[in-house]
């Protein structure tokens, strides 16, 4: 995967940017820790929280307590 430059100023460029990423990186239904998602993400771009939360917010993964749920999947269909 080649990296990213620079994070997409433009939402709608972003959301594209985010859905390969969440579909390349993270298998629907999977759980990942904090760290394995950091892992995961830091060969996109350096910044990996500002990556990690726009995963969250574009609703590609929710929050369960420390972990990442569902970040490939449908955030509808995770349960705490």
């Amino acid at each position: 995967m080649r990296s990213l430059e620079r994070i997409p100023a433009h939402e709608e460029k972003r959301l594209v940017v985010l859905r390969y990423l969440a579909e390349s990186l993270f298998t629907p239904g999977e759980r990942y820790d904090e760290r394995e998602v950091n892992r995961r993400l830091a060969g996109a771009h350096e910044d990996v929280a500002s990556l990690r939360r726009y995963l969250v917010g574009a609703h590609h993964g929710a929050r369960v307590g420390p972990v990442l749920a569902d970040l490939a999947g449908d955030v509808a269909a995770v349960t705490a």
